[in-house]
């Protein structure tokens, strides 16, 4: 049999053993806790930013719409985009503002609204108007649906080398969709 002083060093042992468990539960849940209180934070914070950047946007949009009243092209192209999902009456009417101003942007807008007809009806000979516009003053995206109009003689004759200029064109603004269309053409191009 154990003597009582092995067994009291035995118990000691144990309940230091114990406290040592404890203390280190204790940690993990202090641990555990402060995890908790940080993610319940950043989803507090984020809500907070949330309500902060709606109202930021809505201090913007006020703005835009303020200077797009006030002529600003770019302004209009702006206020354009952001009714595009809301209002299509409205925007087609800012992408026409900054578009007779000559913003390559609202330009590039205008001739996709009448390329697929949603907005306005469809009419291919104004979407190449608009896409020509865009164009020439420099949109990437313009060249590349004007080039596209080209190749498949939508609105215009067909026409293989003003495609293949104009998806030069984009692909130097760095439209990668034109690099591809050139290797295409190249194949597509007939023999003359």
């Amino acid at each position: 049999m154990l003597k009582y002083r092995e067994y009291v060093v035995c118990c000691c042992v144990f309940f230091l053993i114990l406290t040592i468990y404890a203390v280190n539960i204790l940690i993990v849940m202090q641990k555990i806790k402060k995890e908790t209180m940080k993610e319940d934070s950043i989803k507090r914070n984020s809500y907070i930013m949330a309500i902060f950047n709606k109202k930021k946007r809505i201090i913007e949009f006020k703005q835009v719409k303020k200077d797009a009243k006030r002529g600003d092209a770019q302004a209009q192209t702006k206020l354009g985009h952001a009714l595009l999902n809301k209002d299509r009456e409205k925007s087609l009417y800012w992408f026409k503002k900054a578009a007779h101003q000559g913003d390559p942007e609202a330009q590039y807008c205008l001739g996709a609204m009448f390329r697929d007809g949603k907005v306005v009806p469809q009419n291919y000979a104004e979407a190449v108007e608009w896409f020509t516009k865009a164009a020439e003053g420099g949109h990437r995206w313009g060249s590349y649906h004007l080039a596209v109009l080209y190749e498949n003689g939508i609105g215009v004759p067909q026409n293989f080398a003003k495609a293949e200029e104009w998806y030069r064109k984009a692909a130097e603004q760095g439209n990668s969709y034109a690099k591809d269309a050139l290797l295409r053409i190249g194949r597509l191009k007939p023999n003359n």
